[in-house]
């Protein structure tokens, strides 16, 4: 059936049924007039378009589960990095100092830094000496041994040293919070920390350093 001409309104148009030319005055302009709405709507919507709904309590109770997931996951790796870091430079750390400890004693006619305390050992690493172990900063044929600071203990960020005169290695911190224990009498130099001794295959002999 045509609903319409291609002739505008008040022609007539085509019957399909007995060949005469009915007339549909209005038709055409109800048409155009319908499809120019229909435009302004489509147009409506696309400048106001729907407002999105907010997340529901379920799907924000999923992304909190997967959030807890991954972090749960991800920190255990980066705590047993760090510990690895910690533990290598202090084996760095340690294998220095007792390379430069013996140094001292080939020098020193056998004998490791005579020192009573963290003070008197910095002194013995970092000042010129005497074969005989006495300072001499301005002629010593010996040392130093050390130039700058004494390196830290990884563990618990400290350098100072605390002098022990156990006739047993260590197993143990002293608790004194220094980074560092020696023995002068067998020239054991030892982190004063408890992680590092809790740790399997930590640097605590000499020998296998």
């Amino acid at each position: 059936m045509t609903f319409c001409s291609k002739t505008g309104p008040g022609r007539a148009a085509p019957n399909a049924i007995g060949g005469e030319r009915t007339s549909f005055p209005g038709c055409c302009l109800v048409l155009s007039s319908g499809l120019r709405c229909l435009s302004i709507a489509r147009e409506d919507k696309t400048k106001n378009p729907i407002p999105r709904a907010a997340f529901t309590l379920v799907e924000l109770l999923i992304l909190m589960l997967i959030i807890t997931v991954l972090v749960a996951t991800i920190l255990p790796q980066f705590s047993v990095s760090a510990r690895d870091a910690n533990m290598s430079n202090l084996k760095f750390n340690l294998r220095t100092m007792r390379s430069r400890l013996e140094t001292y004693k080939e020098d020193h006619g056998g004998v490791y830094p005579p020192a009573v305390n963290g003070a008197e050992f910095k002194a013995q690493m970092k000042q010129r000496s005497d074969r005989n172990c006495l300072l001499n900063p301005l002629s010593g044929k010996c040392g130093p041994y050390i130039e700058g600071n004494l390196p830290i203990n990884p563990f618990n960020n400290s350098s100072s040293v605390a002098v022990v005169q156990t006739e047993a290695e260590p197993s143990t911190s002293t608790g004194s919070g220094d980074g560092w224990q020696y023995n002068a009498k067998h020239g054991w130099f030892y982190p004063n920390d408890d992680e590092s001794f809790r740790i399997p295959g930590g640097c605590i002999n000499p020998s296998g350093n």
